[in-house]
């Protein structure tokens, strides 16, 4: 999983400095950010995960997801950037 969340932290530098207009620097404090939040999120986790088991916190993330991308798929002007921007799909 550690890996899994080290790409999808820095894959998305891939089309940043195009899509957001970042600097390399820019881009720096953007990773560093998420960084920080990635490893802040552990510990609250890991306990919840510890109290609760791991079954009852993955059913939690996958309901989280599937409502976040039904509640997406129903609003069209969520985002600032294009639909499928960080997916490739977008049209430039």
């Amino acid at each position: 999983m550690y890996v899994v969340g080290v790409f999808q932290r820095f894959s998305m530098s891939v089309d940043a400095v195009d899509r957001l207009g970042l600097t390399a620097a820019g881009l720096r404090v953007v990773a560093v950010i998420q960084l920080a939040v990635y490893a802040t999120i552990q510990v609250p986790v890991g306990v919840l995960v510890d109290r609760h088991g791991y079954r009852l916190m993955l059913g939690g993330a996958v309901t989280m997801a599937l409502g976040r991308r039904r509640w997406r798929s129903r609003t069209a002007s969520f985002s600032p950037w294009p639909r499928g921007c960080w997916s490739g799909s977008a049209t430039a």
